[in-house]
């Protein structure tokens, strides 16, 4: 089956339902930079993996069927409501706070499922590929509910096989051969990039909200700014189009899995980079004349790593070739890290960001940022 021929735009009630998740986004980065260790950043990872989850449900699922029914509307609005719980909980994850999240997601995974379900009616392809999706994603959501009754690390340990689980379903279901509206799909995703973004710089007002106007702070805020323009040119300037142009070049079963590929599982560590850079350039601004603390440090080229392999991975997935310049980037920023300890905040946040800009000019001069490769094969995945 191939892609719908006429593409559907992301509508006002789906943007509506990502306004849950600007503040979701936002309590993952308090979770996170409550803890800068190794089990803060992987609590920070399991709990925004739900929340990705629960999101993407309703992203398939809005690609999928017809959301104009005045049902299905409300179906919609009235998942939000468990969203919203879920993302209060997110701060206390591991602190009480587990079973808020967990029921939370089961909820919203129900609401998602029974969208997909009614709404492919009359469909019996569709109905084919969502089956084989349900047999298995039954399974994650309760072993997450049961996981958050425990206390860590046996609450990790039992999240993380939930939520390989939710993988493995997508691996399975993503064999079928799913209908899928290209346009729509890449802007959805595009979409909650922007709202990642816009948290990053919510998180840097809010630091500043009492000081007093100077031209120091001028500056400081137009280095953040800076810092974020620079994600969002990388992501938006030629990936973005050039994914969805993949994506729209094949069909049937291939389309599915390289939705599920390149979107589905390889923008969460895109995802996770903004939300960790968030952390770092509040830091920055919070205590720009003073090193940054290790950990910080530690956040700064997991972010880089993050973002930046997110995109390297995914735009292999989608056309088979490698971003060069963005591999070097990441070399960089891990290969300077420890040299820049004793330097100050504002020192080292503005070289990282020189880094990010120089790779997008080299891009750009190679001609890397205009070349649009062949397909050849692309849509192969397992």
């Amino acid at each position: 089956m191939t892609t719908e021929t006429a593409e559907k735009t992301a509508s006002p009630l789906e943007l509506f339902f990502d306004l849950v998740f600007v503040y979701a986004i936002t309590q993952v980065s308090v979770l996170v930079a409550s803890d800068l260790t190794a089990v803060g950043f992987a609590h920070g990872a399991l709990v925004l993996a739900m929340l990705w989850w629960a999101w993407s449900q309703f992203t398939w699922a809005g690609n999928l069927i017809n959301i104009e029914p005045r049902k299905v509307r409300l179906a919609i609005i009235v998942a939000m409501a468990p969203a919203f719980v879920m993302a209060q909980g997110v701060s206390s994850a591991f602190d009480g706070g587990a079973p808020w999240v967990a029921w939370g997601y089961a909820v919203v995974r129900a609401l998602g499922t029974w969208m997909m379900w009614k709404g492919v009616e009359g469909d019996p392809e569709q109905r084919k590929a969502v089956m084989t999706y349900l047999r298995i994603s039954i399974i994650g959501p309760v072993v997450l509910i049961v996981g958050s009754y425990l206390s860590d690390p046996a609450l990790s340990l039992l999240w993380l096989a939930g939520l390989s689980a939710e993988i493995l379903s997508a691996a399975v279901g993503g064999r079928e051969s799913w209908r899928i509206d290209a346009g729509h799909f890449a802007e959805r995703h595009g979409l909650i990039v922007i709202i990642a973004l816009g948290e990053s710089i919510v998180v840097v007002g809010a630091t500043v909200a009492d000081r007093e106007p100077t031209r120091a702070l001028a500056g400081l805020l137009m280095l953040a700014l800076a810092g974020t323009a620079t994600l969002w040119w990388s992501y938006f300037d030629y990936l973005k189009d050039r994914w969805e142009d993949a994506l729209r070049r094949v069909a049937g079963e291939q389309a599915g899995r390289m939705a599920r590929d390149v979107y589905s599982i390889l923008h969460y560590p895109i995802l996770f980079g903004i939300v960790l850079y968030a952390i770092v350039s509040e830091e920055t601004i919070a205590h720009p004349d003073e090193p940054l603390p290790r950990a910080v440090l530690v956040t700064l080229v997991l972010a880089v790593g993050l973002f930046l392999g997110g995109q390297i991975l995914a735009n292999y997935r989608a056309v088979k070739t490698w971003l060069w310049a963005r591999i070097a980037a990441v070399i960089a920023i891990v290969a300077t890290a420890p040299l820049v300890t004793d330097i100050d905040a504002v020192v080292v946040f503005a070289a990282g960001t020189l880094i990010g800009v120089v790779m997008l000019i080299f891009e750009t001069v190679t001609g890397e940022a205009d070349r649009l490769p062949e397909l050849t094969g692309s849509g192969e995945g397992v």
